[in-house]
């Protein structure tokens, strides 16, 4: 699936399962650019498996940009973008990708806040999405070759300043040994009205 027209996204893949060297998990920047990234071991057994099970996310932005602009953070790693100069928030895109057999990638319990002013701390709109709502991308119990991918828009009934997105993560894979860096992830777009 291919998103554009986007200011800055925020990934969360398999990567390299927090071996290093390898492929980060976390990536936050724009559509053009180098990103910042970040590290994360899903599951320290893949002998059978890859399963996460549920990790926590917050994904957060301040049009002004801030001390610490763009942040992302899964399962207590932080990645910080500060590359990135944009106007108010008009849209978050959300999208689960999967691809080759046994494979998912899920949200739930998404709730995005939505705030008039960067230093505010009482949200003036708040979207809660139901986990039917939550992208789901799935290969589980397919044959190669397989791939699947799931996506959500979230639009607030006005242009906000700052956002705060918090949600839940589950990558999954029946694969024994680890799944390629991009074969199972989820991205957060975010659409503004000016980007530079």
């Amino acid at each position: 699936m291919s998103i554009t027209g986007f200011c800055f996204s925020g990934v969360i893949r398999v990567g390299s399962n927090g071996a290093t060297p390898g492929n980060p998990e976390l990536k936050v920047g724009k559509a053009t650019g180098t990103p910042a990234t970040g590290r994360k071991t899903w599951d320290s057994n893949l002998q059978n498996g890859l399963d996460s099970t549920w990790v926590a996310v917050s994904f957060t932005a301040k049009s002004g940009g801030g001390i610490n602009g763009v942040n992302l953070t899964v399962g207590g790693s932080t990645v910080v973008f500060s590359g990135a100069s944009y106007g108010a928030i008009t849209q978050l895109t959300f999208v689960a990708n999967v691809d080759g057999a046994g494979k998912r990638f899920s949200f739930r319990n998404v709730v995005v806040d939505f705030y008039e002013n960067d230093t505010d701390v009482d949200p003036a709109e708040t979207v809660e999405v139901s986990d039917a709502s939550a992208p789901i991308a799935s290969t589980m119990g397919a044959s190669e070759p397989a791939a699947d991918s799931a996506s959500l828009d979230v639009k607030p009934s006005d242009t906000y300043s700052k956002m705060v997105v918090s949600a839940e993560v589950r990558l999954e894979s029946t694969d024994t040994g680890l799944p390629s860096s991009d074969s199972i992830a989820g991205t957060i777009y975010v659409f503004t009205a000016s980007c530079s």
